[in-house]
């Protein structure tokens, strides 16, 4: 997650008025699509450890809010929110997780 930010820093790539709903210009789907291949590595790893059932530990839990607050895309916060489903039990990471989503 950390890569993806520091790539997202160097590409100085600034979020559109839509993010991930529905493109309503080209430059919307420009950015849909460097977002994603910024964060395909990501996607692999935790797709990874999707299948092989394996959870987030504590250290990182704090990865499902900095995927969130970086505008990760939608499959990749799913398969965090996934193994990340004990995260969600501790109020800080629930209550800033919630904040971002809405």
């Amino acid at each position: 997650v950390e890569v993806a930010r520091k790539k997202q820093q160097e590409e100085n790539l600034k979020p559109t008025g839509t993010y991930w709903g529905f493109p309503v210009s080209p430059e919307d789907v420009k950015w849909q699509e460097r977002q994603t291949k910024l964060w395909e590595v990501v996607q692999f790893l935790v797709e990874n450890r999707a299948v092989r059932r394996k959870k987030l530990i504590p250290p990182e839990f704090g990865q499902l809010s900095i995927a969130l607050n970086q505008a990760a895309p939608p499959k990749v916060v799913s398969l965090l929110i996934s193994t990340g489903s004990n995260a969600l039990k501790k109020d800080e990471i629930a209550r800033k997780s919630l904040f971002l989503v809405i």
